[in-house]
């Protein structure tokens, strides 16, 4: 069961982008295990109320999967050169820099 409207799925795919390797990274990151609010590893916890049932709590992830999916995919479509596959340089300098005290070269560093 879709959670997203039908028109934003599959909206912004570009399969000339599809097999670079940084974009696979990208849909491996977007799929991988993550806490969600009332788990012990989610950085929110006071923030937000955790689920109230299990249905809930999968709902809540899976629509949280999506949003990862959905957003890697348009990230990948920005960054990347459909034309050369290589990443920009200008928006590369950003996975450089710590924000909120976190780097995200870490699980992509194919791409320094």
């Amino acid at each position: 069961m879709p959670i997203l409207p039908a028109s934003s799925r599959g909206a912004y795919v570009n399969s000339d982008v599809e097999d670079m390797e940084g974009v696979q990274d990208m849909k491996a990151l977007a799929i991988s295990k993550f806490d969600i609010p009332g788990e012990a590893g989610f950085p929110l916890n006071p923030v937000y109320a955790k689920p109230s049932s299990q249905a809930e709590a999968e709902t809540m992830r899976a629509y949280l999967t999506q949003l990862r999916q959905e957003c890697g995919q348009r990230l990948c479509d920005k960054v990347f050169d459909s034309e050369t596959g290589k990443p920009s340089k200008w928006w590369l300098c950003f996975a450089k820099r710590k924000f909120m005290d976190k780097s995200l070269s870490g699980f992509g560093s194919a791409y320094p």
